[in-house]
């Protein structure tokens, strides 16, 4: 990706990223103890039904590769563009619109480092050398309007489970959503507010992100909230990952303090890994094996692994919708 990936300690920045916790260790605390426990059930917080997820970065690769890779592959693209100052916006724009077919709520996680990466030099793209690089990207985005045209049509985006934190009925909404923030971002802005890193910017936005994203929802379990996140964790945990070897080798205390707490985190995501990745068990995946059971469908699958049969409204298209009523 950079010149970080090109040194001898690049190994060890893919692992630091692949492993990073996230604020797990501070959510398994509040957990341990117990404190509103119908609040606060593993992995998420849950006010009326409104999903604030607290998942490990780590999880998103086991449970959702068809959204991590893509969205993971753009963070990378735009980390590229960004520290080589060498921006290609047909590119971008390229990746941007082609993840959508993976996962369009990942292309919404992309889209705002896109957005600022069109912006620098944003008057140069009407000058008339670069008219033939307009109308390339003009078609691309007509090219690409049925799929956003589905998009905008399927149930998960205009069904009732969709709405902002604050429409949840409770007062209390501010507190969960200030846990939300400071399990998610607090607690590496603690670390790296006093420091001077090249990617500030780019990591500062990222968290921007991270907080904004979760106050609203579409999904049933808030999918927007699980799945636009992975690009700005991605930049957000490589930068960090960076500045804690960086820190390392500088004898900084908050280095090793951050480095214990990643150590603590990856432990514990290896010992899940072994305990749960690498069972005996029969493969029930849809991949190895379509249809199981009495099941003769996806949707029907789908409906008993949700345990919920409105989950599977996120995949249909919505009735007297514009697609529908159209085509």
């Amino acid at each position: 990706m950079d010149q970080h990936l090109r040194e001898k300690n690049g190994g060890l920045l893919v692992i630091l990223v692949i492993i990073f916790p996230n604020a797990w260790i501070i959510y398994a605390l509040i957990d341990l103890i117990g404190w509103h426990r119908e609040v606060f059930p593993h992995y998420f917080i849950l006010i009326n039904d409104f999903y604030l997820v607290l998942s490990k970065f780590e999880d998103n690769w086991a449970w959702a590769p068809q959204h991590t890779l893509p969205a993971v592959l753009g963070a990378c693209f735009v980390l590229e563009a960004f520290v080589s100052k060498k921006v290609n916006r047909l590119e971008l724009l390229l990746m941007l619109l082609s993840t959508m077919y993976w996962s369009p709520l990942a292309s919404i996680g992309l889209f705002p480092f896109v957005l600022i990466l069109f912006l620098k030099d944003f008057p140069t793209l009407f000058q008339q050398e670069k008219l033939p690089e307009l109308l390339g990207m003009t078609s691309l985005v007509m090219a690409f309007l049925p799929l956003m045209i589905y998009f905008i049509s399927t149930e998960g985006v205009n069904s009732g489970n969709t709405g902002f934190i604050w429409q949840t009925g409770t007062s209390l909404w501010i507190v969960y959503y200030a846990i939300y923030v400071l399990a998610n971002v607090g607690i590496w802005y603690c670390f790296i507010r006093t420091e001077l890193f090249e990617w500030s910017p780019l990591i500062y936005g990222s968290m921007c992100f991270i907080i904004i994203l979760g106050i609203y929802r579409i999904g049933l379990y808030n999918d927007l909230n699980v799945r636009g996140v992975i690009p700005a964790y991605t930049i957000m945990s490589t930068g960090i990952c960076i500045w804690v070897m960086k820190g390392w080798k500088k004898r900084r205390v908050g280095a090793y303090i951050l480095s214990c707490y990643l150590l603590l985190g990856g432990l514990q995501s290896v010992r899940s890994f072994v305990v749960q990745g690498m069972s005996s068990n029969t493969p029930q995946t849809t991949i190895e094996k379509p249809f199981i059971g009495h099941y003769n469908s996806m949707l029907s699958f789908q409906e008993n692994a949700y345990g919920d049969s409105t989950a599977i409204k996120e995949y249909c298209l919505k009735k007297g919708g514009f697609l529908i009523n159209t085509f």
